[in-house]
């Protein structure tokens, strides 16, 4: 195992074609976690368990089904090598998050109050009519934000991150001043992927206007083609997303409904603090990753390149979250409040769970690559049922524990996760014979 390291080492290190874009997009995120952090300490002093519970809610809504709002297209934008061809996927994936949200937001504005209330979601059942736009604004920003990780544009990528964080924090904690109402938390978690949408959107209007080479017009038989050619995405990847953002999000949604909202409040804080390090780095590996995984396996060397990006994952991520478990039951009464004292200890419980969270998804995008997208969608079809059969049979038995048992579930599915992942990365030789 060693030699095999020191071969990936020798010949992939390439430190301005992966290891640079990381940082540079990392330094983004670490900004932007720097303005957040900052935020939710005052956020937390500020806003109610109750109310940090109900943007918990509202958010598990909105992530739950915002992966699927593209139709995956906008994942899909990275792979072509014609740059009009990804310009059609890119539109292909804009244009199903504007159509999406409008064509659901018609059965949630028209279903009354006291529906949200019975199902158990009556902290939200007066935002729940926001939820189509938080749609829109997330698709529109992931679309946006792959096309310029395959325009390779990461300086403007990682300014793009502070500015969105100092949007949401401005507007979460200037409501929360006036008053302390979850609609504040929602506005500001609106604007954080609002504003990069329009920063990034009105970047891609000005470049198409200064533009020397004009794109080629937007034409429905353009579009069909790119929907056909790439079809294998909303047909496949889909129901994958879909499936694990099912598994994240609807136990929350679960917990909240058969305990309290409070109960997701410290959830939702636990999960901010702890997800840090995984936006610092692993989001960053992710997205330099799937934009060079392509041509690593055409040249046979993802399995190295798979390799060698898990050990850079496992260095830099690891000791950080091993050091937050340990120590966040002990500093989250002195930072946050004596009141928040439960999120701390949530954190220590969560622990495995983001490490090997940490570890699995940045790779993950290699099972797209080698055109394993079945096998995905069938994992985490698995990872949907259970999670949320785990959650939903402690909340029966004992629903003190049911934030235990879903930090459990989380570090058994993404242990299996991690293995599949590596099982089904093929031979150096199985990439020269084709």
């Amino acid at each position: 195992m060693a030699n095999l390291i020191q071969s990936v080492g020798n010949k992939l290190r390439d430190p301005r074609g992966f290891i640079g874009p990381v940082m540079i997009l990392a330094g983004g995120t670490a900004g932007a976690h720097l303005i957040t952090a900052g935020a939710l300490i005052v956020i937390a002093r500020l806003y109610s368990p109750a109310a940090l519970g109900a943007l918990g809610m509202f958010s598990s809504i909105v992530y739950t089904f915002s992966v699927a709002i593209c139709l995956r297209f906008e994942v899909a934008i990275l792979l072509p090598d014609d740059e009009e061809e990804a310009r059609d996927v890119f539109r292909l994936a804009m244009l199903s998050a504007v159509g999406l949200s409008v064509v659901l937001a018609i059965p949630i504005l028209i279903t009354g109050r006291q529906f949200y209330v019975d199902v158990g979601l009556g902290p939200i059942a007066d935002y729940v009519q926001y939820v189509p736009l938080a749609w829109c604004t997330v698709g529109a920003y992931a679309a946006l934000q792959n096309w310029y990780v395959r325009k390779k544009q990461y300086r403007y990528l990682a300014s793009t991150r502070i500015a969105q964080s100092a949007s949401a924090a401005t507007v979460q904690i200037g409501s929360g001043l006036v008053q302390p109402v979850p609609l504040g938390l929602i506005a500001g978690f609106i604007m954080n992927s609002g504003a990069a949408a329009v920063l990034l959107g009105l970047r891609y209007w000005r470049e198409i206007k200064r533009s020397a080479v004009v794109p080629v017009r937007m034409s429905f038989a353009r579009l069909r083609s790119a929907f056909k050619q790439y079809s294998v995405y909303p047909k496949y990847s889909i129901w994958e997303a879909l499936a694990n953002s099912g598994a994240i999000q609807l136990p929350v949604l679960l917990i909240g409904a058969m305990t309290a909202a409070e109960e997701v409040g410290y959830l939702l804080l636990a999960l901010s603090v702890i997800q840090a390090p995984i936006a610092l780095f692993g989001n960053a590996v992710a997205q330099v990753f799937i934009a060079q995984a392509p041509a690593k396996y055409r040249a046979g060397e993802l399995r190295e390149f798979t390799i060698m990006t898990l050990a850079g994952l496992l260095k830099a991520g690891a000791v950080p979250l091993v050091m937050i478990g340990i120590f966040a039951p002990l500093l989250f009464p002195y930072i946050f409040g004596d009141e928040w004292s439960r999120s701390g200890v949530l954190v220590a419980w969560m622990t495995p769970w983001f490490i090997l969270q940490f570890l699995a998804m940045p790779v993950s995008l290699a099972l797209h690559v080698t055109g394993h997208q079945g096998r995905v969608a069938a994992l985490q079809v698995f990872g949907l049922f259970f999670r949320l059969g785990s959650v939903w049979i402690v909340l029966e038995v004992a629903p003190e524990f049911g934030l235990e048992a879903y930090a459990l579930s989380g570090a058994i599915f993404y242990a299996i996760y991690l293995v599949t992942i590596w099982l089904s990365l093929p031979p150096r030789k199985d990439y020269q014979s084709t």
